[in-house]
């Protein structure tokens, strides 16, 4: 799960990918910039070697998103664990 509260930049690549790691699925955006997030790391999924299911959530709350993706967990017989991501500032 990522939550972000600024926009975009490249230099934050580095740290996308590490996000998505090797086991992630589900990667819950919790960003009232969500849909830009989105747009860059749907092209960042596209070497993995696993799906990812990316969802945006600009309006909701943190708590809401996290039983959003233990629900999902459920529906796809997934072991749920959450790893909740604050964007880092960058220096």
């Amino acid at each position: 799960m990522l939550v972000c509260d600024r926009a975009y930049q490249a230099s934050y690549d580095n740290f996308l990918c590490s996000v998505l790691g090797p086991d992630g699925t589900l990667l819950a955006i919790v960003s009232t910039k969500g849909r830009a997030w989105e747009a860059v790391i749907d092209w960042l999924v596209r070497d993995l070697d696993h799906a990812v299911l990316i969802s945006t959530h600009d309006d909701d709350q943190l708590d809401d998103v996290i039983d959003f993706a233990h629900a999902w967990a459920r529906t796809q017989e997934h072991r749920c664990a959450i790893r909740v991501q604050r964007l880092p500032l960058l220096q």
